[in-house]
């Protein structure tokens, strides 16, 4: 075995022990994200919703030009993010679990892309803490672990930013912008806010160089940009644009539910999710502590902003607090999640600019903290194993008859359940989902027949009368009920 030569293993050891740290590292973040994946996988409304789109799919294979809505805004997303869950489910033979490994990959992908990427603009050593700071925050940990459209936010961002860094110097990579853009359009209506920073920043960049794109780069680009969106475009032009015209909707709300309050609201908002994103505790202390240095990280952005980076990634910063603030609307923290990879790179670099041993010392305490506190919250009860078993118990009660599936709460505070039990069990024949969802499946529904049963779904004991079987699986309670013959 002439291959097994010693000098081949003299050569690889040195390089194991340049790169020990950088494998240490990504081997804990790996371990932390695929760490009780079923026990910490929420299978919630908006899992349910692109599962159940997803599922069509796979049973009857159909061209879609469009994916999910975005809330209350009319928007249509592409269909792009539900073609790859529909490939998922369709490896997986419907079984959701593979949504949470998933997540968790793309979260470990998203990790070292980030490692990458920041190496090649700033340098390894910033590149390290901007990796440690993604692959251990619990806030981020948590938020790789679900499988919906916005799983895909800080991979994108994180593209999106790097490209127009390098943009500065290279036109070619306006090319890579326009695909990521297009991108968005299949992902999460929050990404959009690049819609504002990439014009801006290249307005900038061709202004101070007093010079414009090439015509092959600019005829690649909105190439690249129409192929993506292409199934947005035919939806467009069937349905009088009416995608295109959401900007006009959200612009005409546009101060109408914007108070004073609502700006402090979402301001608070704003430095919560950031605070999170280092430490994920409500605390007023952990607030007060951790606030001023994020501060700081602005104004180090804003001092240092004559670096190409450092001006790319303070604009996007600002960017996203002035549209957070301003969104006509209800803000959610995970509209956030395009802004901290980027908030990560910044900081980074702030934080490389102290001694070695106070960085080490502030970087132990991090992870240390991180992984305590993701410890204290697994495995929870609340994911998708609990449910798992006790939909076993509550099919196998049943046997052959058919059941309707009810919850004891709106179907909106436990979702779920229907798409779980047709992926574990058995298919119900009415449920409380298909007020919602059941123009997906008519097929499946069947109102001519009365059910033999009734299995009622809650998360706290009920009393229900003439049960005939009670099933717990913390936190979960199933109650099964027999109708009389008639």
């Amino acid at each position: 075995m002439g291959f097994l030569k010693k000098i081949h293993f003299s050569k690889f050891k040195p390089t194991l022990l340049k790169h020990r740290w950088i494998i240490l590292i990504f081997s804990l973040s790996i371990f932390l994200r695929f760490w009780h994946v079923p026990e910490l996988f929420f299978f919630g409304l908006d899992e349910e919703y692109q599962s159940l789109l997803g599922w069509s799919i796979v049973k009857d294979f159909h061209i879609i030009w469009i994916g999910t809505s975005m809330a209350d805004t009319g928007f249509y997303l592409g269909p792009g993010f539900v073609y790859f869950h529909s490939l998922l489910l369709y490896l997986s033979h419907g079984d959701p679990v593979v949504l949470g490994y998933m997540g968790a990959l793309i979260g470990i992908v998203t990790t070292i892309v980030l490692y990458l990427t920041t190496k090649d603009i700033y340098s390894q050593k910033i590149g390290i803490i901007a990796s440690i700071l993604y692959g251990f925050s619990t806030y981020m940990n948590f938020a790789d672990r679900r499988f919906w459209n916005p799983t895909l936010i800080p991979l994108v961002s994180i593209l999106i930013v790097y490209s127009l860094i390098k943009s500065q110097k290279n036109e070619l990579w306006i090319i890579s912008l326009a695909f990521l853009l297009a991108c968005t359009l299949h992902i999460h209506a929050s990404l959009f806010v690049y819609f504002f920073i990439i014009p801006l920043i290249l307005f900038v960049q061709f202004n101070n160089q007093k010079s414009v794109p090439s015509k092959k780069t600019i005829i690649l680009a909105i190439v690249s940009f129409i192929i993506v969106t292409s199934p947005l475009i035919v939806f467009d032009l069937v349905h009088n644009f009416d995608n295109l015209k959401t900007p006009l909707r959200l612009l005409s709300r546009l101060g109408s539910n914007n108070s004073e309050i609502t700006w402090i609201m979402s301001m608070k908002a704003f430095f919560d999710t950031l605070v999170q994103s280092f430490i994920f505790m409500e605390s007023p202390a952990i607030f007060i502590i951790v606030s001023p240095i994020i501060i700081y990280f602005f104004w180090f952005l804003w001092k240092h902003k004559d670096n190409e980076a450092n001006y790319v990634l303070f604009v996007t910063v600002i960017t996203y607090f002035f549209i957070f603030v301003a969104y006509p609307g209800k803000v959610h923290p995970y509209y956030l999640l395009g802004l901290i990879p980027a908030f990560f790179i910044g900081s980074s670099v702030a934080l490389s600019k102290i001694t070695n041993k106070f960085l080490m010392i502030l970087l132990a305490i991090f992870i240390g903290t991180n992984m305590y506190l993701f410890y204290l919250v697994t495995p929870s009860r609340y994911g998708i194993k609990s449910k798992k078993i006790l939909i076993e118990h509550l099919v196998t009660a049943v046997g052959d008859e058919s059941f309707s599936l009810s919850t004891t709460q709106s179907y909106r505070t436990n979702p779920g359940w229907r798409y779980l039990f047709q992926a574990y069990g058995k298919t119900p024949i009415q449920s409380d989902a298909d007020q919602m969802f059941g123009w997906i499946y008519p097929d499946e529904i069947n109102g001519s027949i009365k059910p033999t049963y009734t299995i009622f779904i809650s998360t706290k004991h009920e009393t229900l009368p003439q049960y005939s079987k009670e099933v717990y699986e913390a936190p979960y309670y199933g109650y099964i009920i027999k109708h009389n013959e008639k």
